[in-house]
């Protein structure tokens, strides 16, 4: 089996760089990492530039991990958030995919239809093809003090 490599470009967007920087990176970059709060102060607060809106019309998936975190007045403000970045990648004729990652949350499909007012479906671990190893588990019984 020949394996082909692909490498993709990556970049992480933060607020102390420089505007021109985060304009190459979206112009540049394959996959783009960006909290929350980038996406709101400079990603959404610039829409009225050609590139950002560009951008924003070919995003083709959006990952949201530790998403059982986004609770509270945090979890309703980032719902604003995402419901706003989907009306505008909706107005660019765009619907990525949504995917969405928590080690433990009680009833995740509500969580995530009240989060991004979006349907989800839950992959559990029937659909989970990472790689399984065996393992072995040795329970080891400590001798008691009075062994000594």
């Amino acid at each position: 089996m020949k394996r082909v490599w692909i490498t993709l470009k990556s970049a992480g967007l933060t607020g102390t760089l420089a505007v021109k920087q985060k304009k190459n990176i979206i112009k540049n970059c394959q996959v783009i990492i960006m909290t929350p709060d980038i996406i709101h102060a400079w990603l959404l607060a610039n829409i009225g530039d050609k590139e950002i809106m560009k951008f924003v019309a070919s995003i083709l998936l959006v990952v949201v991990d530790e998403v059982h975190t986004y609770t509270g007045v945090f979890g309703s403000n980032s719902a604003f958030l995402f419901r706003r970045l989907r009306h505008l990648m909706a107005v660019a004729d765009n619907s990525p995919q949504f995917i969405c990652a928590s080690a433990t949350i009680a009833n995740p499909e509500v969580h995530l239809k009240n989060l991004f007012g979006v349907q989800f479906y839950l992959i559990g671990s029937e659909l989970d093809t990472s790689p399984r190893y065996e393992v072995e588990i040795l329970l080891v019984k400590p001798p008691r003090i009075a062994d000594f």
